[in-house]
């Protein structure tokens, strides 16, 4: 008798979504994540795990991330850590910024329909319904290559739109 497949359900960015547990290598609390410059704002830093660097973005529909030093953000006079859902896919480890509640994990049959596009790259598989919200089911590894061949493209446009480097050639005599 096969196993049932097992969901995390979870939000980011407010928009409810799952992946299959298979998917999941962890949830973790990070103090901070290290922010890059001159990135889309769906990528909202990187994060250490296990002696790796991942990369983590948002997933919700604006793909931005809350500021992190509002009033709201301090816990008893710390910062608040941030709930990262890292995800294994073939091409590597990748992280998902989380809200903190309502993550739980169910053995509810997804809803399956054909592999479509929320945005920028989000893949889902499926929708799961749970209490009052409905779930997107994603396709991690999908969603992942879509991921990197938008932020692939949105550097792309970057450095067509940049001026052409100068370089100050000297001539000794």
């Amino acid at each position: 008798m096969a196993a049932e497949a097992s969901f995390c359900l979870f939000m980011s960015g407010s928009l409810p979504l799952g992946v299959p547990v298979a998917d999941l290598a962890e949830i973790v609390e990070v103090d901070a994540l290290v922010r890059i410059s001159l990135c889309p704002d769906r990528i909202v830093g990187l994060c250490p795990y296990h002696r790796q660097v991942v990369p983590v973005v948002t997933l919700g529909a604006r793909g931005s991330r809350p500021e992190a030093l509002t009033a709201e953000s301090r816990i008893k006079g710390k910062l608040a850590r941030d709930a990262v859902l890292i995800l294994q896919t073939d091409h590597g480890l990748w992280g998902v910024l989380i809200d903190r509640e309502g993550t739980v994990i169910t053995t509810e049959r997804p809803v399956a329909c054909e592999p479509r596009m929320l945005h920028d790259g989000v893949v889902t598989v499926g929708m799961i319904h749970h209490g009052k919200d409905d779930y997107a089911v994603l396709d991690a590894e999908s969603t992942w290559r879509g991921l990197r061949e938008g932020v692939t493209n949105w550097f792309e446009r970057i450095n067509e739109s940049a001026p052409p480097a100068r370089f100050l050639v000297s001539s000794s005599g």
